[in-house]
This record gives C-alpha cells, sequence and structure tokens, in this order.
C-alpha cells in the first residue's frame, strides 16, 4: 500500500528526495503544487519525469473524503474525515 503525500510536511518531503536523490527543486514544485495552490491532480510542471515516476510508484495523492465540516463561534473550522482502511464499529446504547 502506498503512503499517502499528505502525510508528508515540507521537511519530510524534502528527506524523501534526498535520500532517493532527485532534484531538490522538487520539493517546492511538489509542495505548491498540493498544499498551496490545493490542486489534487498529478503535478506535470517544472518536475522531472524521472520524479513523477518515484511519487507516481510510491504514493498515493488521493485526498480523505471529508465526513463532516462544523464551524464554531470563534469561526474555527473542524473536518471530520472518513478513513478507508480502518473499520470503525460504534454501539449506541
Amino acid at each position: 500500500m502506498k503512503q499517502s503525500f499528505y502525510d508528508l510536511n515540507y521537511s519530510d518531503l524534502e528527506t524523501v528526495i534526498n535520500q532517493n536523490n532527485l532534484n531538490h527543486s522538487a520539493a517546492a514544485v511538489l509542495f505548491n503544487w498540493h498544499y498551496k495552490k490545493k490542486e489534487n491532480t498529478q503535478c506535470f510542471d517544472k518536475i522531472a519525469k524521472s520524479s513523477l515516476a518515484f511519487f507516481e510508484n510510491n504514493f498515493d495523492f488521493s485526498l480523505p473524503e471529508i465526513d463532516t465540516v462544523h464551524e464554531s463561534k470563534d469561526r474555527t473550522v473542524k473536518f471530520l474525515f472518513k478513513l478507508k482502511d480502518i473499520p470503525l464499529h460504534i454501539t449506541l446504547h
């Protein structure tokens, strides 16, 4: 099973890139594409094909499904995500 790309922060992303001898610019490009631009499609712009292939083969870029969004009085927004691989059983009494 592939690791979720969204489990990586910028520092983790740089570490993965360095450990796999990929072009250092890939960290900034991927981070900007997926986190700042909030794109959920694969980034093909300004990144080497070898780096793209590595990330495609090793990481999952799908976003978790949002189950509930709650905005509190102080305007804090909280999200409850559905987890794909963990069965959850709730018993109501």
